[in-house]
């Protein structure tokens, strides 16, 4: 299994390094250090594609053809930020005329007019999301839909963040940066949430 290959995965189920790390019974240090490098040990290539059920008679070296790809709609002229944020308004006031080539396998049985590719910008969702990344969202579960990532537009700013549901207190969201050198934030649920909207939700991440 390849690190880009974990990377999808865990954007998909909403998996930690803690998650991985308690999978293969190692230390979360051991496996922050594959993301840093962009690589994983070749003995947890075959455990890792075991547990999630890839097929490893099919080399993942090899190119899938052109006619398995979809072409994604890119959002320009702005980045989502893992960092601090962006003033906007909302994701549509930015031109969508772009693509992005994307196989068929990760975007799944979803529309692909429902999914939109923005790249992402500073280090707060760092090891999971890469500065320069593109993350493909899809911009119909613009509800909170359980724990993963979404694109937000939080007090004004289009940000990318972890978003996590506390059922304390009457229930509680987390807004978490995985970067733990990053500041997370929680809101009630049953405060008005006029400064908390979604965009839309992170399917999978490509790097270009």
């Amino acid at each position: 299994m390849e690190i880009q290959t974990l990377k999808e995965i865990m954007l998909q189920q909403a998996l930690t390094q803690i998650d991985i790390a308690s999978i293969l019974g190692i230390k979360q240090q051991a496996v922050g250090q594959w993301f840093s490098r962009g690589s994983i040990p070749l003995k947890y290539h075959f455990k890792l594609s075991q547990h999630f059920g890839i097929n490893k008679d099919i080399p993942e070296l090899v190119k899938k053809p052109v006619e398995d790809n979809v072409e994604v709609k890119k959002i320009l002229n702005i980045k989502v930020s893992a960092g601090n944020g962006y003033e906007t308004t909302g994701i549509d006031e930015y031109s969508d005329n772009g693509v992005i080539s994307v196989s068929k396998h990760i975007i799944g049985h979803n529309n692909v007019d429902n999914m939109r590719a923005i790249k992402v910008d500073g280090k707060s969702m760092l090891p999971t999301l890469m500065p320069n990344e593109y993350v493909i969202i899809d911009i119909t579960q613009n509800s909170y839909r359980g724990d993963g990532i979404y694109v937000l537009n939080y007090g004004g700013s289009l940000i990318v963040k972890r978003l996590q549901y506390l059922p304390i207190n009457n229930g509680t969201l987390e807004i978490i940066s995985d970067n733990k050198d990053f500041n997370s934030y929680k809101i009630s649920l049953n405060d008005d949430q006029t400064t908390l909207y979604i965009i839309g939700r992170v399917i999978c991440q490509i790097t270009k």
